[in-house]
């Protein structure tokens, strides 16, 4: 559950985008004019983080709420020592991102980066669809005023424009040897074990079995789909899934990669790498495989020792990874340097808890609207969590 919270506030800026709206029956209100945070003297409004939060907020139980049956979701205790609840983490975690931002504004004209005219009116647009589209007594609630969705959208939209400058001097280099994959295709058997107390045959009915004896039978299920494609005439393109459940349905067949030349690339089970070393293209290995766990079988073909395809994605994904560990390490130099003061009293009056709950209006939830006003102020990574709320980092998201 943590994780969810990690995911970037920006979600709730998107969601204003498609212009929707939230409902709430709580009766609290906070004073969203108070300082929540200052940050190298620079003061943030306690409305601010409110507006993020009660989005946010909004957004995870619209698409969680049926794993928690729809009530102790923010109120779970997940830290036993301080008792603190899921709430109290979203709150913290929603906070130290809207610092970055503070801090990322602070450094911009460092990168020569600052808000256009064209920027500002689409901003003023989307705040504007905030007002629209939420009644007073909910915005006097939540604590938030169009000005505090301006700062907001601000911040995020410098926070989009930092992360090209702050990462010209990442080394985009990455060598084939880097980031080689090789690609193979293993069916996976699972083993049984003492709690197991049957086995389905391969006409499918149940029989009881010793555990042995099942995994006797697992053995040569194993041994007569590895006989079969070998059988094939065509290994190389032999249609393995086809094969493996013609014996047992429940035999899974996956196309997997790994890192070639990286020892500690833990893609695929290490049996599967070791067995794979040495072999040419579209070469089945010639007997069954036990996992390094002795819990699986594994029946492997390797298809390609050079997956040209896998390869370039792999490029792009480890330079993705340094340019976000590059944004990381300058973020939190500023930060260890800024002096940061939160006003817990202020802090303390935004609550996230099960009985103050939001939710996007049912039309909200189904908008299709365009969010393409987005392309220059709020970034498409952003656009984008509005269909995917898994979309982002805990920090800003480096593409």
């Amino acid at each position: 559950m943590k994780s969810i919270f990690r995911k970037s506030v920006a979600a709730a800026l998107a969601i204003i985008l498609t212009g929707a709206s939230l409902t709430g029956c709580g009766a609290a209100k906070i004073d969203g004019t108070k300082t929540v945070v200052t940050i190298n003297d620079e003061k943030v409004d306690l409305g601010v983080l409110a507006f993020l939060t009660k989005y946010e907020q909004a957004q995870i139980y619209s698409y969680y709420s049926s794993y928690f049956g729809g009530s102790g979701m923010f109120d779970t205790v997940e830290n036993e020592s301080t008792q603190s609840t899921y709430g109290d983490t979203m709150k913290s975690e929603i906070l130290d991102q809207l610092e970055q931002w503070v801090l990322l504004r602070q450094h911009a004209a460092d990168y020569n980066v600052s808000l256009t005219d064209e920027d500002n009116s689409k901003i003023a647009e989307v705040a504007q669809k905030y007002i629209d589209n939420n009644s007073e007594e909910l915005r006097a609630k939540i604590g938030a005023s169009k000005d505090d969705v301006i700062e907001a959208l601000d911040l995020q939209t410098i926070r989009s424009k930092m992360l090209d400058p702050m990462a010209a001097d990442v080394d985009t280099n990455v060598t084939d040897e880097e980031a080689q994959q090789t690609s193979v295709t293993y069916v996976q058997i699972k083993l049984a074990s003492d709690t197991d107390s049957s086995t389905t045959t391969a006409s499918g009915t149940e029989s009881t079995a010793t555990v042995e004896e099942q995994n006797t039978q697992k053995m040569t299920d194993a041994e007569n789909i590895l006989s079969e494609i070998q059988a094939s005439g065509d290994v190389a393109n032999a249609d393995i899934k086809t094969i493996a459940t013609g014996v047992n349905s429940d035999y899974t067949t996956s196309a997997g990669q790994f890192t070639t030349n990286d020892t500690t690339d833990t893609s695929l089970d290490s049996s599967i790498v070791e067995a794979v070393s040495g072999l040419s293209d579209g070469t089945l290995v010639d007997h069954v495989i036990t996992s390094s766990d002795e819990k699986y079988y594994y029946i492997v073909r390797l298809d390609k020792n050079f997956d040209t395809d896998k390869t370039t994605e792999k490029k792009a994904s480890l330079l993705k990874t340094r340019k976000q560990d590059n944004f990381d390490s300058i973020v939190e130099g500023w930060k260890s340097s800024a002096t940061i003061t939160v006003d817990q009293n202020v802090l303390g009056t935004l609550k996230v808890t099960d009985s103050d709950p939001y939710t996007l209006a049912a039309e909200s939830t189904a908008s299709t609207a365009d969010t393409s006003v987005t392309a220059d102020t709020v970034s498409s990574d952003t656009a984008s969590v509005a269909a995917d709320s898994t979309a982002s980092s805990d920090t800003a998201s480096v593409s």
